[in-house]
């Protein structure tokens, strides 16, 4: 496969890292640089894109460390305009590409827990799209400071997961996965930086050939997981089967994601548990990501069971 950008798709990452890596990293800012609405249908303010587009810009968000509500709007967005009526498109996709809306969907039945729940007006539950003024939404805190929510239906029960519901989660743990190859990324280049400037023994620990091959390890876990993603999003772009490609997506986003922090957090000795220290920041979000798409085992399993049933 050949990973190489279109311009297009080169600009809106650029554009995205430049936006989200300075003091301009705000939702509006995302809205006025025409972003958000970037993978909506053009009748709506959008520029007609998919989620290998938005996958981009979710790596510029890991990269630069900033928590926004990019994913669950842009995913939930785009699940309107695919399954929506005419009346929901017109209610909600229109305020998403100008900024003014949030969405966001229950990604688990239990807990029934939704990220940027408070903020967000309208939420997927199942394949139901309620108001806020419908549900009971408990906030919880996070270690990585995302706000989530757990969300109940108010009076009632919404209808269990269907194709438009399935559609949405396989994008949105996609979108995961290109996350995390930004937050592995950029956590490398901080140990990177770290060990290049930390001597000892009067010379710098980057030499020192432990470091190198830790290191060394580290970036293959990142670039297996950056290909991966990109396999899993690009074949879901063009509507070709991607089950088996999610799932080895969510392996390596969890199970390389997870080793790469640990490398990270290794090299930095001390200063990688200051709380204060960039580093921080990309392990905690890493972790939820990794306990999010969940643990390594049952992907591999379910790749197991479809490659033996396709043998």
């Amino acid at each position: 496969m050949n990973w190489e950008l279109t311009e297009e798709q080169q600009a809106i990452k650029e554009l995205t890292g430049q936006i989200l890596d300075s003091e301009r990293a705000t939702w509006d800012e995302l809205a006025k640089a025409d972003l958000l609405g970037a993978c909506l249908p053009e009748e709506f303010g959008g520029s007609g894109h998919g989620i290998f587009e938005l996958g981009l810009m979710l790596e510029e968000q890991g990269r630069a460390g900033v928590h926004l509500p990019l994913l669950p709007t842009v995913v939930c967005a785009m699940a309107i305009a695919q399954f929506g009526t005419d009346q929901q498109k017109r209610d909600w996709l229109p305020g998403v590409a100008t900024g003014e809306v949030v969405l966001t969907a229950v990604l688990s039945d239990d807990p029934p827990y939704a990220p940027y729940a408070r903020q967000a007006a309208a939420i997927f539950v199942g394949n139901n799209i309620f108001e806020p003024s419908a549900l009971e939404i408990l906030d919880l805190d996070t270690t990585s400071g995302e706000p989530q929510g757990l969300v109940r239906v108010r009076g009632g029960t919404a209808s269990g997961h269907t194709r438009a519901n399935r559609w949405l989660l396989d994008r949105w743990t996609a979108g995961l996965c290109m996350l995390q190859v930004g937050l592995c990324e950029k956590a490398l280049h901080l140990t990177a930086d770290y060990t290049a400037g930390r001597e000892q023994f009067g010379k710098p620990i980057a030499t020192f050939q432990a470091v190198g091959q830790r290191a060394a390890d580290a970036y293959i876990d990142t670039e297996a997981v950056r290909l991966t993603a990109y396999q899993a999003a690009w074949r879901l772009s063009e509507g070709l089967p991607a089950a088996d490609e999610l799932a080895v997506a969510k392996f390596w986003a969890a199970e390389g994601g997870n080793r790469v922090m640990l490398a990270a957090q290794h090299l930095h000795g001390g200063i990688g548990v200051d709380m204060d220290y960039p580093l921080h920041t990309f392990t905690t979000w890493t972790k939820q990501i990794e306990l999010t798409l969940g643990s390594a085992t049952p992907s591999l399993l379910r790749l197991g069971r479809s490659i033996a049933a396709n043998a």
